[in-house]
């Protein structure tokens, strides 16, 4: 069952969220916000962003400072004391925010690039008085999940060198939440059943992923390609979603267009 929640006095208009580069802090996102002036120091930008080889992990996105947003009001809820994963985390400013809003343990992971890496490497070291070695960061190829379903002959974590096998290995299926910021784009949709598979592998019975993404359209990719995953999510895998907010015409980074059409879903695993 998908629920409809509307939570519009968290949100404000798009221009709230807007964030120039570089990233000090300067925005209403963060400024008024109680209890977390240390978070307007948090630097998320690569220092390769400087260069004009950009990654996407360089920028920071529309879903990241909602899903930012959304932990510094519901900090009580859903990080303290939690065990934290962001998967495919760019520049991981939800993962900063998870760690210095009471979270036990962060673990920002992205794909097993060097380049990608870097990018959470260079965050973790660029704040690490802040973030108190709470936060860490690790590689993470979402399919390994699938070849591990996969596998005929079901073998222990150790025995495997797979990203999701290392991960499971160290952390095991013990996050309290998880974080899909930007996940779901035209290129993903071939992974989105990888990817409900490493939340369900990771998150805790009855624990939560947050969920946010935006509507970057294509002749052949419509916003009902990026509500298939909440949906497979729904009907495949037993979570219960429940939308939190649509935000009409965000302010984007992207070079292919100016606003996006964002949205925002918890989801819910099953209980044991």
């Amino acid at each position: 069952m998908i629920e409809v929640h509307d939570t519009a006095p968290i949100f404000g208009s798009p221009e709230t969220y807007r964030l120039e580069w570089p990233y000090q802090g300067k925005s209403e996102l963060l400024d008024s916000v109680k209890h977390v002036k240390i978070l307007r120091n948090i630097r998320v930008r690569s220092q390769r962003a400087e260069c004009s080889q950009r990654l996407f992990c360089d920028d920071l996105w529309p879903g990241s400072l909602l899903a930012a947003r959304y932990l510094l009001q519901n900090s009580s809820s859903m990080c303290a004391g939690k065990r934290v994963i962001e998967l495919g985390c760019g520049a991981p400013l939800p993962s900063s925010c998870a760690c210095v809003l009471g979270a036990s343990l962060v673990v920002a992971t992205d794909h097993p690039s060097s380049d990608v890496l870097s990018t959470v490497s260079d965050v973790i070291e660029s704040n690490k008085e802040d973030l108190q070695g709470i936060m860490c960061g690790h590689e993470l190829d979402w399919a390994d999940f699938e070849k591990i379903k996969n596998e005929t002959i079901v073998s222990s974590p150790s025995s495997s060198s797979s990203t999701a096998s290392k991960l499971l290995e160290t952390y095991g299926p013990s996050f309290d939440l998880a974080v899909l910021a930007e996940c779901l784009w035209k290129d993903t949709v071939h992974l989105h059943r990888p990817l409900c598979l490493a939340i369900q592998a990771l998150v805790v019975p009855g624990g939560k992923v947050l969920v946010t993404y935006g509507d970057r359209l294509t002749d052949t990719h419509t916003s009902a390609d990026n509500y298939a995953f909440i949906e497979m999510a729904v009907n495949d895998f037993g979570f219960r979603a429940e939308h939190i907010k649509s935000i009409k015409e965000f302010d984007d980074v992207s070079a292919e267009q100016e606003k996006v059409d964002m949205h925002i879903f918890i989801l819910r695993s099953p209980a044991a």
